[in-house]
């Protein structure tokens, strides 16, 4: 079956797919002209509507793949927030505020044999959170490091998986963007469980 959108927000399009089942989306992004643009493609998935659950954070769903290695750093566009309610339910994660039951991100971090600082930091359009979900499934929680902002700091990081959620404070989503930096001790920068 196929879907079109044009121009859903101001010349931008949007698509929402209301109960999509399981399988492959093969998704176009087009122009109206005949001339070629930079765009940034946004993919998101929502739990059905309906009463909310008492659901966790899931670190075992997996999220959207960033690879890093020592001395890299990547950015990333999400939508914080989801429909967890830590407030209610920290679920052992010493964290408060609003999630999504699947991680927005799986980092997939090498050290390539050194000694590393692994720096997650957001910046958001609201007050925004971090939840990460170590290799070895400890939880580490940020609220806010500047401003309203928040900013995590692993020293000497492991290899391994970390499992990132951008929450909210409030129940209202917003976009943000992630920033995630590996670097040698000292170097500036800016701004019991089973093992994954």
């Amino acid at each position: 079956m196929w879907h079109y959108n044009d121009d859903a927000n101001g010349l931008n399009a949007a698509l929402r797919l209301p109960a999509a089942q399981s399988g492959r989306f093969d998704v176009w992004v087009g122009t109206f002209s005949n001339q070629s643009c930079a765009a940034t493609l946004v993919v998101e998935t929502f739990p059905p509507a309906g009463p909310a659950t008492n659901s966790c954070p899931d670190w075992q769903l997996g999220g959207a793949e960033i690879q890093l290695g020592m001395g890299g750093a990547e950015t990333r566009t999400v939508v914080a927030g989801g429909g967890v309610n830590l407030f209610e339910n920290s679920c052992n994660t010493n964290g408060h505020g609003y999630v999504a039951q699947a991680p927005d991100f799986s980092l997939y971090f090498d050290p390539q044999g050194q000694v590393s600082t692994l720096d997650i930091s957001v910046q958001g359009e609201c007050d925004t959170l971090l939840l990460v979900n170590d290799p070895n499934t400890n939880w580490v929680f940020n609220d806010d490091a500047t401003d309203l902002q928040p900013r995590i700091e692993i020293g000497d990081a492991v290899a391994g998986r970390y499992d990132i959620w951008v929450g909210t404070f409030g129940q209202s989503l917003c976009n943000a963007t992630l920033n995630v930096s590996a670097y040698a001790p000292g170097a500036m920068q800016q701004g019991g469980a089973p093992s994954k």
